[in-house]
């Protein structure tokens, strides 16, 4: 019998407690704490007197014509209990590990239209449709359903977005993971399309966009059918399903003969994930310049020289730059450069493409503030790079006074070095620390700053009141409701940017005698993503809404579920093996917004 309460299994979630040994073999297999092997003979050892789940489990590796395969009788055994679409088997351009030649490999997916389908059926269509607090997301969808034809009053059409990333499994091998999320209606739990191993990507030269591309055209397919609401009767590859021997195929041919309409339609109308991922995955600029300009931003023309990312009033001259979705088009034909298959997507537009607050303000510029900040504080004690372990420890115990006055549950920090502040004596500070700890830290620095410095100094003051605009900032869009609390947001964040300039124009000040020069680093020293930080709260608030409802933690807890399932499985079929072992886990849609 299970009860409700949840336990901790690993880092990522938890799994529901059971006094069921099928069950319970089942959630750590599943989760990536067992192998194939180990649930067999776990099984086994439990004896006679067990469910009928574990003594299936107990037999895995007897059958077949290649004994001792417990992966594969283990995946039938729990197959037989899931009531979820099959796995849509294409082939994907990926790299041959042994020729190192572009090859068609089979992928495994798990199709948006047929997921939302079978979610809508187990509940209320009412609880998927409607954006929901979001005048500004409204907009953006009311705009799509316009383009795509359809009628934004219509009470079936649900809003998705995409998110995609990479993380590390081993020192050898990464993974890709690919997410979907419903931003209408109530629930808020992510969908996992596909994944694949970053070895599998094509390194012909086409910097991965063979394999990205090859991707999202299947996703074209599958989103043109959810937007017709009918389930095609044709493959992504022209194959009909009634002739096809792929995998799943023919439980799709007798869906659409039982039923042609699926239970709701919808596409895309945001795309997140991290700076690096749009660069690799979508072709978008880099932040490290590019072009004769050394152009630094995708959302304008933004660059290193002539239109300088480093302004931050409003008269910016990069302001007049800023990129419509013919713009972007234009711009890419005439640079020659990549165009994705995503802008294929049914309505898919430049703006949808959406930044994350979560890589440019808590894993971005509040790492380099809070850097900067404890570096000076130690310094003023008497700190160098060489010697300051005592003047660092003096520091954090500010941070937990702080803390502890602040009421905080969890302490931000439980130590500081010297290395997570710079790699080495030449380099510009930066807080090594979680996105989570950098928000809460801000609010101890802020405090420290308040009660244990001096703010006599124009210097002191401009630092402290970076610190304190940020803080304001993270507020509004926490605690705050409505555009008022936007518009605040705003304008902490372009005041903060502001001061951070002034203090940047002090550091190369020739007549200041304490000069990145004298010093060897620079200390405030900008970045390209403190010009993105702008757009999100600028610009891209209009497209999507309060940034803080579509950050990427939910997305990356789900990266870092997959990669404690990988270690249990080969490698080289990542690509079909995660998804279809993920596509059997119990999936719970009472995450709401």
């Amino acid at each position: 019998m299970q009860t409700k309460e949840k336990v901790k299994t690993h880092k990522y979630g938890g799994r529901e407690r059971t006094s069921n040994m099928g069950e319970f073999l089942k959630s750590m297999y599943l989760s990536g704490r067992l192998t194939g092997g180990e649930v067999q003979e776990g099984a086994a050892a439990a004896g006679n007197h067990t469910d009928a789940l574990c003594k299936k489990l107990a037999k895995a590796g007897n059958t077949g014509s290649h004994r001792g395969n417990c992966h594969r009788d283990i995946m039938t055994a729990l197959d037989q209990g899931c009531d979820r679409p099959p796995v849509y088997e294409t082939d994907i351009w990926f790299q041959d590990a042994r020729t190192k030649k572009r090859v068609k490999k089979p992928c495994h997916f798990l199709l948006v239209s047929e997921t939302m389908d079978h979610f809508v059926g187990k509940t209320n269509i009412e609880d998927w449709v409607g954006i929901r607090d979001n005048p500004h997301l409204q907009s953006t969808f009311d705009t799509w359903c316009n383009k795509v034809g359809l009628n934004p009053k219509d009470t079936d059409i649900m809003a998705m977005g995409l998110w995609g990333d990479s993380a590390v499994i081993s020192v050898s091998e990464s993974l890709y993971i690919m997410l979907a999320n419903c931003l209408s209606g109530t629930h808020r739990k992510r969908f996992w399309l596909c994944a694949f191993g970053k070895k599998l990507v094509c390194d012909c030269g086409c910097h991965g966009r063979h394999t990205f591309d090859s991707i999202f055209k299947v996703l074209q397919w599958d989103l043109e059918a959810f937007l017709s609401g009918e389930r095609p009767k044709i493959r992504d590859d022209g194959v009909p399903f009634s002739e096809s021997k792929r995998i799943g195929d023919s439980y799709r041919h007798k869906a659409r003969e039982a039923n042609k309409r699926f239970r709701a339609r919808g596409g895309v109308i945001q795309k997140r994930g991290d700076w690096s991922w749009h660069k690799s995955a979508l072709g978008m600029i880099g932040w490290r310049g590019e072009g004769a300009t050394k152009r630094c931003c995708f959302k304008c023309l933004a660059n290193f020289s002539n239109l300088s990312f480093m302004d931050f009033y409003e008269r910016a001259l990069w302001r007049q730059t800023l990129l419509t979705h013919e713009g972007f088009l234009a711009d890419v034909e005439a640079r020659g450069g990549y165009q994705s298959e995503i802008f294929n997507l049914p309505g898919f537009t430049h703006a949808m493409i959406t930044a994350d607050l979560m890589h440019c303000g808590d894993l971005g510029v509040l790492l380099y503030l809070l850097g900067i900040v404890i570096w000076e504080i130690a310094r003023e004690y008497g700190a160098s790079y060489s010697n300051g372990q005592r003047q660092l420890d003096h520091v954090l115990l500010m941070i937990r006074m702080a803390s502890k006055a602040l009421k905080q549950k969890k302490q931000p920090l439980n130590h500081i070095t010297m290395s997570m502040i710079r790699c080495n004596a030449k380099s510009s500070p930066k807080l090594k620390v979680k996105a989570s700890a950098a928000r809460h830290l801000l609010l101890c620095m802020r405090w420290v700053l308040e009660t244990f410095t001096s703010l006599d100094t124009p210097h002191a003051q401009k630092r402290f009141l970076v610190v304190k605009n940020f803080c304001d900032m993270y507020d509004s869009l926490q605690n705050g409701e409505g555009m008022e609390s936007m518009q605040s947001a705003t304008i902490n964040c372009r005041k903060a940017l502001i001061l951070w300039n002034e203090l940047r124009q002090e550091d190369i000040d020739p007549d200041n005698a304490d000069n990145w020069q004298t010093r060897g680093f620079f200390l405030w020293k900008l970045y390209p993503k403190h010009h993105l930080l702008q757009h999100v709260l600028e610009d891209q608030i209009l497209v999507s809404g309060n940034p803080v409802g579509h950050w990427c933690y939910a997305d990356e807890s789900e990266i870092g579920a997959a990669i404690t399932q990988c270690p249990t499985l080969q490698y080289d079929h990542l690509q079909k093996s995660l998804i279809k072992k993920h596509r059997l886990q119990n999936y719970k849609t009472e995450e709401t917004a």
